[in-house]
């Protein structure tokens, strides 16, 4: 996983919840104080975030943890770093370098695409009439940007930011649907991934990924070369992206 599972959780309890929400306020709360954070206990945590301990266990399994010792182990192993692409003293030489980045990266993506493979997930999602799209962090950009152009094709498709949600999606999806899942590294099940095997989905699952390994029960993958680094993320899946969107518009009115 390119960013650790903490930012992942949190973020997407922030997005998802409405503003000043207990359980997004809680979050905030401890990002905004992580260090500290890491050498407290639950009553600390509770102290800090000015709720009772019940909030706080309450407030792990929300968001899809086990409890407060698998809050604390994520909290202690996560890391809340972002590469730094160019140095250049030169802004000017900065910039372009950040832009060298990008279109290498898509460019990377365009040169691998298999055809065969993205024309059989296109014709996917002209058969079916229930589908999601999903993705976390940046990957959900991508994922509410073919979202958005579905819906401009007059395709309607769901999708949502809290991780929570669209893993309790997927475990009550049945063989009428059709769930794209945008993950960068492919490591999108990892810490649920028991509790998905447990619950094997009858959906029709496609990932849409640079990694090269994933869960056994995906069996169809639209993959892409990448260096799978932070400059390339999320440049490389929002042109996936795009490329899916568009094919599907050509294929919808040409055949």
């Amino acid at each position: 996983m390119i960013y650790s599972r903490l930012p992942v959780l949190f973020l997407g309890t922030i997005t998802s919840e409405k503003y000043g929400a207990a359980n997004a306020a809680i979050a905030s709360t401890i990002l905004r104080n992580i260090q500290e954070a890491r050498n407290y206990g639950i009553q600390d945590i509770a102290d800090m975030c000015n709720v009772s301990v019940s909030s706080i266990s309450r407030f792990c399994t929300q968001i899809g943890l086990s409890g407060f010792a698998e809050f604390r182990e994520i909290l202690m192993n996560t890391d809340l770093s972002l590469e730094q692409q160019s140095f250049h003293e030169e802004p000017d030489e900065r910039y372009q370098e950040y832009e060298e980045n990008t279109v290498s990266a898509v460019r990377e993506v365009s040169r691998s695409i298999d055809r065969e493979t993205l024309n059989r997930l296109v014709s996917d999602i002209r058969q079916y009439d229930r589908i999601a799209v999903f993705g976390l962090l940046k990957a959900q950009a991508a994922a509410i940007s073919l979202a958005s152009d579905l819906m401009f094709c007059g395709k309607h498709v769901y999708s949502n930011v809290s991780f929570s949600e669209q893993i309790e999606y997927i475990k009550s999806s049945s063989r009428n649907d059709l769930i794209l899942i945008f993950s960068y590294t492919g490591s999108y099940f990892e810490g649920v991934e028991r509790s998905i095997n447990q619950n094997q989905p009858r959906s029709r699952i496609w990932m849409i990924s640079g990694g090269k390994q994933h869960p056994a029960f995906i069996k169809d993958v639209l993959g892409f070369e990448s260096k799978l680094d932070q400059a390339s993320h999320p440049y490389q899946l929002l042109y996936m992206a795009t490329v899916i969107a568009q094919e599907y518009m050509y294929q919808d009115r040409n055949q």
